[in-house]
Parts: C-alpha cells; sequence; structure tokens
C-alpha cells in the first residue's frame, strides 16, 4: 500500500495501486487521485470504461490501501480561519478520516477532535496480532 500528500498547485492525477487478493480471480484495483479533490477507482487498471469515482471534500489529504487490498483510507483535513484577535489570523485544521471500499462505497468516517495541527502521515499496521 502507498500513502500519498495531495498537491493542490498541480493538475496532474497522482497514481495508487492495489491487487484485490480474492479467490475469485478479480483483477487489481488502480486508485487515480486527481487534483479536483476526486479519486477514480478503476477494476483492472485504465482499460475500466466506467471507473467508480470518490469525491474526497477535503482541501489536502493522504491516501492507503489496506494490506489485503480491500479498504482505501483517506485522512486529511480541511482548513478554517477566525478573525484576528491580535493582528494574525487563527487556522483550524477540522481533520477528518475516511474508509472506502473497493467499489467506492463510504464504509466509515470520522471527524478527529484535534484543530491544532493538520493530518500529516497515514499507514496500516500491517500484520498486527492484537
Amino acid at each position: 500500500s502507498t500513502a500519498h500528500q495531495q498537491q493542490q498547485t498541480s493538475n496532474e492525477p497522482r497514481l495508487f495501486g492495489a491487487q484485490r487478493h480474492t479467490s475469485s480471480g478479480h483483477k487489481d484495483i488502480l486508485a487515480i487521485d486527481f487534483a479536483d479533490n476526486t479519486i477514480k477507482l478503476f477494476n483492472g487498471g485504465l482499460g475500466d470504461p466506467k471507473p467508480r469515482e470518490i469525491q474526497v471534500n477535503l482541501e489536502s489529504y493522504l491516501v492507503a490501501w489496506s494490506s489485503d487490498g480491500r479498504i482505501l483510507a483517506v485522512a486529511g483535513f480541511n482548513i478554517y480561519t477566525s478573525a484576528p484577535s491580535v493582528g494574525y489570523l487563527r487556522c483550524k485544521y477540522l481533520n477528518s478520516i475516511k474508509f472506502y471500499s473497493q467499489e467506492g462505497n463510504l464504509i466509515y468516517e470520522k471527524n478527529l477532535n484535534f484543530t491544532r495541527y493538520p493530518i500529516t502521515a497515514l499507514t496500516w499496521a500491517h500484520d498486527d496480532r492484537r
């Protein structure tokens, strides 16, 4: 699995890939992250005529597939500013984590209660036996 931080300055897509580990012989799923805050999921690669689209709705985010390739995690933030109290703007970060299925369906979403700093990393605990 690969983690990546969205860069809003480029219109070029960002590429992520994960193998589907299923006994039924499904093809790989390719996730392509676009600068307009969408992720497209291509079943079997770029030849998929109807990729599923995810609207992320975060200003900046990171993406990582689970080790078995079944869940796509997206963690990121939106920035909120408040009026200056002493001559400067105060930024607050609404940090969120979202989990999507291979079909692009939102499985779970959680806003985190920490607003002072943005999310800067995302990882899965692979082979964690806890």
